[in-house]
This record gives structure tokens, C-alpha cells and sequence, in this order.
């Protein structure tokens, strides 16, 4: 999850420590990190959280602003990329070349293998140590080894002293489409949500979601319903600042629910949030919170679910609460719906975060907190489809970026039962059929691979795409919701590797 607030650093020298977990997979193996690499440049100052894109667990692309902060380029604010691959540092690229602001890159990789990258751009000239605010989204994308000019995807005017894109975030649809979702400040109206969908290196207009935010995160389930936290201002003297509300969209973020109270803060707000769905579609949020009014750092990392998003459980402590306060935090969640959770802990206001640490959660209680890496801080997590954690963190003296990865997979295999696994591919009947307006599709894999349903008129024109995506073997059904389309017989084909199914069925309003 991308986040964007200023790095602090520490007075303490960057001492890097060997870690090792508690037990932490089914086989009981301790987890183990790899040697940290230093990702960045030494010679210049950092401008962004760290974040990259996994293409597989031997091959990550970093994107990162950073400044010179030297005479006559002390006010430019660049953006780069660098990419290790089988443990080899490539070059690094400067994408905007003595710009004056560039801004909070954000970066994922598609089922193709394209790696789209956005970042934001004010082409203003400063006076002074001016601080210039980001006016446009700029977007570039990786293909067979070149990348693509950049362009804008938004304008907006500043406003006043507020940024026009901050905090973005993206995410995949069953569909392979990219959504961009960012914030804008606005400090007459309050920091708004927008949302762009990308299809095949191509941009949408832009809509607005119609939620005012302290933070925020979302995420989409393998039906392609979005799930958000928000952390909602309120507007009652301070007495309920920063809740925890939880919303959804079931049409690609057209409209949305009525955001549903997770938490509420009173006088203690909280602080950053984060949204994880796992295998059972269980909705987990995590954030930090206030318990003293420390407005540097919070004191508790709380943890709550649901199976509903209705109903959640009571907010849980994730870690022992701490004294000096915690900033940032990165969780990702395996295919055994075990949440794994690395936070910085915070020394005090002139010292800075003074570790990394980790724990997880096993579905019903959090480990043992272990130290990681002294002296650093904002660190960024993501688990890639093979089991591999990765981790990208800073260090909190002089801003170098260092990235690691588990040496094994945190999971060497999925809790599933060897019954439940068919011994063929299939594809059955929809029911009801015929149908107004919705049905439902059954089918079933007996390997893992990459899966796509298609739905077809009489005269072969794609009109829908139900599945197109990685999936392990196993039993499935599909909802298909046919109210745009007009009365008529439809063909849905499957293809999983060698396998080509079709079958017909029959619409009727």
C-alpha cells in the first residue's frame, strides 16, 4: 500500500541485524531474510515511500523520487527507476530529468507482464525553497523491455497549498484492468477520491468518489467488488476525528454503499489504514491509533474483520502497545488467510523510528513481535504469487532504500483437501437457463493455471468477460448479471492451458 508522509530521519547510525521469525509456516520452518540491498543512489535525499512491482520473485522494478539537493538542482525532485533481476542491479533511470516535482510513483504489473507505472508532475517553476504541489498524473508503461512516453492522464489546478495527487493507489480486476485511485486536498471542500480505469494502455475519463478522507485503502475481490476503509472526518469538535468506515462498489466504482462504522475514534484518532481480503472472503482492516493524543506517533496498531462487512469483530491490538508510538506499517495476506504485518516503532521526536519489526496473525491471535532491522523505517510489503515475501524499507539516517525477500516461501502449501480437487476440467450448464437477468456458470480445474470465461452473442462479439485470471484447481461458480443486454441465445467459453469449452444459453426479458 503506498502511503506518503515525509521521512523522518534518526541520529543513529543504520546497523543491519540477522532475523529470524518464530515457527511460521505449516512445516514449522523459521522464516529467513535475505541480505538487504541498497536499491538507491547514496548521494541524494529521498522524496517518496518506498513501493515496487513484483514481476516474479526474482524480478522487481523500484520507482523513486529523489533530489540532488546540491546548488543549482537543490529544488528538483526526480523520478527514478532501477530493476533487480536474479540478484543483478541494472542501471538507474531518470524518467524526468531535472524536473522540479515529481511525486508519489505508484506501480503494478499486469497479468500480461506490462508494468504501468504513474507518478505526479508540476511543471511550475519555484522561487526560492518553494514547495511546488502536483497538478498532473503522469503514466508510462513497461513492454518487452521499453518504456512508453509519458503522458498525462489528469490535470487539475492546484489548490492553494493542497496537492492536486496525493496517496494513490492501484489495482487489478478480473478483467486485467488497472484502477487508479488518488487524493485530492481541498481545503474549502475537504481531500476528495478519484478513480481512472486502465484497459490495454488506455485511460478512462475520470470520476470522482463521493467520500471525504483522512486516509485511505481499497482492494477487489476475485468478483470484482471493491472494498474501501476510510478514514471519515467528522465534523463534532474533534470528539469523533479520523472513524474507521468501511464501504463497497459491485459496479467498478460507479456508486457505492453506505460506508459502515468499523471504529470509532472519539478524541484518539486514528491514523494510516489498510484493507486485506483473504481466500474466504473474510474483509480485514488494520490502522494505527491515538491513545494519548500524540499527533507524531500512534501508539497502537489495531486489527478488526468481517465476513460481511456488516458485523465486525471487536478491535484487536496486533502488537504490545508502545510507549514511544508507531508510524507506518505494511501487511499482506497468504493463500492460508495468515496476515503477515512489519511496522516501524518509533523512538521519539528527534530520534526517529529506531526498528523494523514483524508479526503475524494465524486467524486467531498475533505472534510474538521480532525486531527485524535497526534504524529503519517506512517499510513496504508484498507477497508474490510463488509464497515469497518481499520487503523494501528505508533507512532512517540518510534515506537509502534497501529491498530483501524471505529466503523460502512463507507457505510451502495450501490447506486444502485432496478430495476437493477434480480429476478434469469442466464446464456446466448454466442455471437457471433460460435466465432474467441473472445465472449462474459451475466449473472446475484439476491444475492451476490461468483461466478465462467469455461470454459471446450469435455473432461472435465479445460481450462480457467473467474470468481472466490465475486460479488454483478447484470447484467454482459465477454470478453473471445479464440486465445490459437484450433478450437472445449467448455462447460462454472456458480456456484453462489446453482446455476449450463452450456452451449456450438463453436470455429472456
Amino acid at each position: 500500500m503506498k502511503k506518503s508522509y515525509p521521512t523522518i530521519f534518526a541520529v543513529l547510525l543504520f546497523a543491519f541485524t540477522s532475523f529470524n521469525t518464530q515457527k511460521e509456516t505449516l512445516e514449522n520452518k523459521k522464516i529467513e531474510w535475505s541480505i538487504p540491498v541498497c536499491i538507491t543512489n547514496t548521494d541524494r535525499i529521498p522524496y517518496s515511500s518506498p513501493i515496487f512491482s513484483v514481476i516474479n520473485s526474482e524480478y522487481i522494478i523500484f520507482p523513486y523520487t529523489e533530489s540532488s539537493f546540491l546548488p543549482p538542482d537543490y529544488r528538483n525532485i526526480n523520478l527514478y527507476v532501477r530493476k533487480l533481476q536474479n540478484g543483478i542491479l541494472s542501471d538507474t533511470i531518470n524518467f524526468t530529468n531535472s524536473i522540479y516535482t515529481a511525486r508519489e510513483p505508484v506501480i503494478k504489473t499486469d497479468r500480461k507482464g506490462i508494468t504501468h507505472l504513474i507518478w505526479g508532475y508540476n511543471q511550475t517553476t519555484p522561487t526560492g525553497f518553494t514547495h511546488i504541489r502536483s497538478t498532473d498524473n503522469y503514466y508510462s508503461f513497461y513492454n518487452n523491455s521499453v518504456w512508453s512516453t509519458p503522458e498525462i492522464i489528469f490535470h487539475k489546478d492546484a489548490l492553494e497549498i493542497n496537492n492536486s495527487y496525493d496517496n494513490p493507489i492501484l489495482h487489478l480486476d478480473s478483467r486485467n484492468r488497472l484502477h487508479l485511485l488518488w487524493r485530492v486536498r481541498d481545503s474549502k471542500t475537504g481531500p476528495h477520491l478519484y478513480l481512472k480505469v486502465e484497459e490495454n494502455c488506455m485511460w478512462s475519463e475520470v470520476k470522482e468518489v463521493p467520500f471525504l478522507t483522512a486516509d485511505y485503502d481499497f482492494d477487489i475481490d476475485k468478483d470484482d467488488k471493491f472494498h474501501m476503509v476510510i478514514l471519515r472526518p467528522e465534523n463534532s469538535g474533534g470528539y469523533d476525528e479520523n472513524s474507521v468506515y468501511y464501504c463497497f462498489s459491485t459496479d467498478y466504482g460507479e456508486s457505492w454503499s453506505k460506508p459502515v462504522l468499523v471504529h470509532k475514534s472519539g478524541y484518539q484518532r486514528a491514523s494510516i489504514v489498510q484493507i486485506l481480503l483473504d481466500q474466504k472472503n473474510n474483509i480485514h482492516i488494520i490502522w494505527t491509533k491515538h491513545l494519548t493524543g500524540n499527533k507524531f506517533g500512534c501508539e497502537a496498531i489495531y486489527h478488526s474483520y468481517s465476513s460481511d462487512g456488516v458485523l465486525w469483530s471487536e478491535p484487536k491490538n496486533a502488537v504490545p502497545q508502545s510507549v514511544d508510538g508507531f508510524l507506518y506499517f505494511s501487511a499482506a495476506i497468504d493463500k492460508n488467510n495468515k496476515i503477515h504485518l512489519v511496522y516501524d516503532l518509533w523512538g521519539g521526536f528527534a530520534i526517529g523510528p529506531v526498528k523494523l519489526s514483524y508479526t503475524c496473525w494465524d486467524g486467531t491471535s498475533w505472534s510474538v513481535p521480532e525486531d527485524l532491522f535497526n534504524d529503519a523505517e517506512w517499510p513496504f510489503m508484498e507477497l508474490d504469487s510463488t509464497g515469497y515475501l518481499h520487503l523494501l524499507f528505508v533507512d532512517a539516517m540518510k534515506g537509502y532504500r534497501y529491498y530483501t525477500k524471505t529466503l523460502n516461501p512463507v507457505i510451502t502449501k495450501v490447506d486444502e483437501k485432496k478430495n476437493d480437487i477434480p480429476d478434469k476440467y469442466g464446464l456446466y450448464q448454466n442455471f437457471p437457463n433460460p435466465f432474467n437477468p441473472t445465472t449462474t456458470i459451475n466449473y472446475q480445474l484439476p491444475n492451476d493455471g490461468f483461466v478465462t470465461i467469455k461470454v459471446y452473442d450469435m455473432l461472435s462479439k465479445e460481450v462480457a468477460v467473467l474470468v481472466n485470471e490465475n486460479k488454483s484447481a478447484g470447484y467454482y461458480k459465477i454470478d453473471f448479471n445479464a440486465s445490459k443486454l437484450t433478450s437472445g441465445v449467448y455462447i460462454y467459453t472456458i480456456t484453462a492451458n489446453n482446455f476449450i469449452q463452450s456452451k449456450k444459453m438463453l436470455l429472456m426479458k
